[in-house]
């Protein structure tokens, strides 16, 4: 792949999911990248990535949420050296990173396997098949094998659906974690003495579920609670 920081050859898994390693354009390499489990191959796996730029090595370990996106990194350290947040098909609300992850870069962030297209801005997505655009939340051409819709991603559900290679949604177990909460409920309600918002049934779950129960959360002073 070619941009506006150059040329970058990329050696990937046999599956094609995984980035193995980088390579600038004189076959030197610039970035390694360990892998580990993931309930859903390629996204999450990311275990570590060892960089290098001029003559500096620079550490990251990526934090994840539960759908497999960075929303974090750590340098060997332990200390934050870069925070995301996104809506829910991966617009970028917030981006804070130190100089350090600015000058070794991070190409994976919302779904961790798919690329940032550093020139776009953070909008476009280099996924195995296709680019995605988080602003329109669709692809940029079509599914060849139309499985679920031409140009939608995730059913247009990515609270319960990934995708890891850009046309074949899998879903992420949202009945595990919404029974989990039902389960947990009483006894928060019970320590905090907050009736608990009730979860939507599962056909209606929505992408909007998660963010109005946060603000609701919040919004009740509950942040600080110790559970």
């Amino acid at each position: 792949m070619e941009d506006s920081a150059g040329l970058t050859n990329f050696v990937w898994d046999k599956g094609g999911l995984n980035l193995l390693a980088e390579k600038d354009s004189s076959g030197n390499v610039t970035a390694e990248y360990i892998h580990g489990y993931s309930p859903v191959t390629g996204i999450g796996s990311l275990v570590a990535a060892k960089k290098t730029a001029g003559e500096t090595t620079y550490y990251q370990y990526p934090q994840y949420d539960h759908r497999g996106t960075v929303v974090g990194l750590t340098d060997k350290t332990g200390a934050v050296i870069a925070s995301y947040e996104y809506n829910a098909f991966g617009e970028v609300i917030s981006a804070d990173e130190s100089a350090e992850v600015q000058a070794a870069g991070n190409r994976f962030r919302y779904q961790s396997n798919w690329m940032v297209l550093g020139d776009s801005g953070d909008r476009f997505y280099l996924t195995p098949t296709r680019v995605y655009d988080t602003a329109t939340a669709r692809f940029l051409s079509r599914d060849h094998l139309r499985l679920n819709g031409r140009y939608r991603y995730a059913r247009q559900n990515p609270m319960r659906y990934v995708d890891a290679n850009g046309f074949d949604e899998q879903s992420i177990g949202i009945k595990d974690i919404y029974e989990f909460y039902e389960k947990i409920k009483p006894a928060l309600e019970d320590i905090s003495g907050v009736e608990f918002p009730k979860p939507p049934a599962e056909s209606n779950v929505t992408a909007d579920w998660g963010q109005l129960f946060n603000d609701w959360f919040f919004e009740k002073g509950l942040e600080n609670r110790e559970y």
